[in-house]
């Protein structure tokens, strides 16, 4: 199986996630997804790319924005949602900033090894 496969559970990586082929017959080259616009400072981004800004699945960016944990989709059309890049950008930042009050934490409460 190539890694372009479309089987649903074929695997949690991105690679095993379908694609969209957008390229220009005369370029052969791909069209960005998220294209940059004169005027325009918010980026959206779908959600293939979320997946791989975070490194997370699916369900769990889907399971943190319920618990208000990531931040929300916006609604584009009726079938698709985008998020807005600052704000994933945003997490990413904060989540960086908070990996050394977390390991301070542990480090104070180190945990028992059982013998």
């Amino acid at each position: 199986m190539t890694s372009h496969s479309h089987r649903r559970g074929a695997g949690n990586s991105i690679a095993s996630l379908p694609t969209i082929d957008r390229q220009a017959p005369e370029l052969k080259k791909p069209v960005p997804l998220a294209v940059p616009r004169p005027g325009n400072s918010i980026r959206m981004l779908r959600l293939v790319q979320v997946l791989e800004r975070t490194g997370l699945g699916k369900t769990k960016i889907y399971e943190m924005q319920n618990l208000k944990r990531f931040p929300m989709s916006v609604k584009v059309t009726e079938t698709s949602v985008r998020w807005i890049e600052s704000e994933v950008d945003a997490w990413l930042e904060e989540r960086s900033r908070n990996r050394g009050a977390r390991q301070q934490r542990r480090n104070a409460f180190p945990q028992k090894l059982s013998e």
